[in-house]
């Protein structure tokens, strides 16, 4: 096998793919070789399909205890609002000497409000352990999807390494590069447009934290506070994904470059 064809298996091996015009072939492919390569291909397909799917499953669970973890905030918000209700009514049943049976009346609902805010608490943590339990999950079964991904695109690599027997045609590496160089003016083009995205980001971010901290200083209700801190979490949320993706296609970027100036040698 020439250095050239070595070089392009090692990129194929790294889940960089490379075109193939069939009428390049040096021999006719192994029936044999193929039919297995397919049921390789098969099996790490669905094994990628099965990631994908356990993976949407734990998001669609941490979104919803998400939503209602948010809710019981509320709701403990709501409780110590009862709980400073009924301390105000029995001080005031004190002062204007109410009978022992309204004070201990009074005593009883404190406590009862106090309980109801101790569950939804407690409630609350829960919540939150669970889904920082789901988060660690869905972190592990991502990292094992991306090396299934990374099986797949191997057997995907060895699958177009086989069909294609050592070829060493310069037309073809011409193809490949026009081809890469497409590519790569795609995804650049993309990422030029995501800059524009990330600055909205960072623009929504800083009105949503301008907005909190203008109600925080105007005695705004907790609840239109909770309100502006989940709408600045959204804006910070939107602005990570973002620079996620700015990162994944400068990773992308980055390979083709590579293997474009690796067809040229």
């Amino acid at each position: 096998m020439s250095n050239k064809a070595i070089n392009k298996t090692a990129m194929l091996a790294a889940g960089v793919f490379i075109a193939v015009a069939p009428a390049m072939y040096a021999q006719e492919p192994n029936p044999d070789t193929m039919k297995q390569d397919q049921a390789d291909l098969a099996k790490e397909r669905g094994i990628r399909t099965q990631d994908d799917r356990t993976l949407r499953d734990l998001s669609d669970q941490i979104h919803r205890l998400e939503a209602e973890r948010n809710g019981v905030s509320a709701q403990v918000i709501v409780d110590e609002r009862a709980w400073t209700t009924a301390q105000a009514k029995y001080s005031a049943d004190q002062k204007s000497h109410a009978s022992n049976d309204q004070l201990a009346k009074d005593q009883q609902a404190i406590e009862q409000v106090r309980a109801a805010k101790e569950r939804d608490i407690q409630r609350r943590l829960v919540l939150d352990q669970k889904i920082a339990q789901l988060k660690e999950q869905f972190a592990s079964n991502n990292s094992q999807r991306n090396k299934d991904t990374a099986e797949l695109k191997t057997e995907e690599a060895e699958t177009r390494r086989d069909q294609a027997n050592d070829r060493t045609d310069q037309n073809q590496d011409n193809r490949n590069r026009t081809e890469l160089n497409m590519q790569i003016r795609k995804l650049e083009a993309e990422r030029n447009a995501l800059n524009t995205e990330i600055n909205n980001d960072k623009n929504a971010a800083n009105v949503a934290e301008a907005k909190y901290a203008a109600d925080q200083k105007n005695h705004a209700s907790n609840a239109q506070l909770e309100q502006d801190r989940l709408a600045l979490q959204r804006a910070h949320d939107a602005g990570i994904k973002d620079m996620q993706h700015a990162q994944e296609l400068d990773q992308r970027i980055a390979q083709l470059k590579a293997q474009y100036a690796a067809e040229g040698k």
